[in-house]
């Protein structure tokens, strides 16, 4: 298979994890953790397979389990080993976590209400705001780049994680990354060239047999 993407400089691909079972429910996750579903696991070997076909420098994932666990198949396959990082976690989500979204609506309608407001400031009571994903997440590529020059390097993590990459790396608003979907192992791609980074793919399930309906 010839690999699809041509390598300048570092390449960063960034994969969210495969489907769960809360998702499934439609339930805040946040630190939590849930297994990946039947459906999710099918989705991490076909990713992986993806992956697989590729030259690839390193690789790194959320702590979380299903990020983990993705990352594992993953790894099974293209022979690099996955260094976990905490710093790939998904956004917390404070007193939201473990309630279903309808749940956390009609118990907190307030704080629901401030969360669905595109403001980097706020943060639901006990969860983290935008800016604090943002700054940790900084940190890591940070260090990422520095220690894989031109290489290619895989990170699988979360929805929320990589929606903030359109803020950190682009500057664009953000009011436009809560709009960007992000499908479960979907792989989104920026590459460095001489020090300025580009988005090259967003959300690409080209090796999926249909992208999953729940989001």
């Amino acid at each position: 298979m010839t690999d699809p993407y041509v390598r300048q400089d570092t390449e960063l691909i960034f994969v969210r994890h495969g489907q769960t079972e809360s998702n499934v429910e439609r339930r805040f996750m946040g630190h939590l953790d849930s297994p990946l579903s039947a459906l999710g696991r099918e989705q991490a070997e076909a990713v992986a397979r993806r992956v697989g076909a590729m030259e690839v420098g390193a690789l790194y994932t959320s702590d979380l389990g299903r990020a983990a666990a993705t990352a594992a198949t993953v790894s099974a396959t293209c022979g690099v080993p996955a260094v976990q990082d905490a710093r790939l976690r998904e956004r917390h989500a404070g007193i939201f976590q473990g309630l279903l979204i309808s749940e956390a609506r009609e118990r907190f309608p307030d704080h629901f209400s401030e969360m669905e407001e595109p403001d980097p400031s706020t943060s639901v009571p006990g969860g983290e705001s935008g800016f604090q994903v943002r700054a940790r997440l900084a940190l890591l590529l940070d260090e990422v780049v520095k220690r894989h020059p031109g290489q290619r390097v895989v990170l699988v993590t979360h929805g929320i994680v990589i929606r903030t990459l359109l803020w950190h790396f682009l500057e664009t608003s953000y009011a436009l990354t809560r709009r960007a979907r992000v499908d479960n192992t979907s792989l989104t791609v920026f590459r460095s060239t001489s020090g300025k980074w580009a988005l090259q793919t967003w959300n690409d399930t080209a090796h999926l047999a249909a992208p999953n309906p729940l989001g």
